[in-house]
């Protein structure tokens, strides 16, 4: 199954994400997804990362939970979730 995960950084929290961005990437690998892509999502004035955005292969809708209660990102606050939904890819 193909999901996208769409996350936005809780207010007051985007200046401590580059202190978990390497646990946060590590996860990432080591996870049982087949990440297809992903990256920050900025504001459209640019500054500071406002979220994130994940297009990952998991087995299931368990597999892509655990996933994301994971992340360090998620661990430590940092992280609201807003959008996980399967992605019925056609192109």
């Amino acid at each position: 199954m193909i999901f996208v995960l769409h996350c936005r950084v809780n207010p007051g929290q985007a200046q401590r994400l580059p202190q978990y961005r390497e646990q946060h990437r590590a996860h990432t690998v080591a996870s049982p997804i087949k990440l297809l892509a992903a990256g920050p999502t900025l504001p459209d004035e640019g500054g500071e990362a406002i979220g994130g955005v994940y297009i990952f292969e998991a087995a299931d809708r368990a597999v892509a939970e655990a996933f994301y209660a994971g992340d360090p990102y998620v661990r430590e606050g940092i992280w609201q979730r807003t959008v996980l939904e399967r992605l019925d890819k056609r192109l």
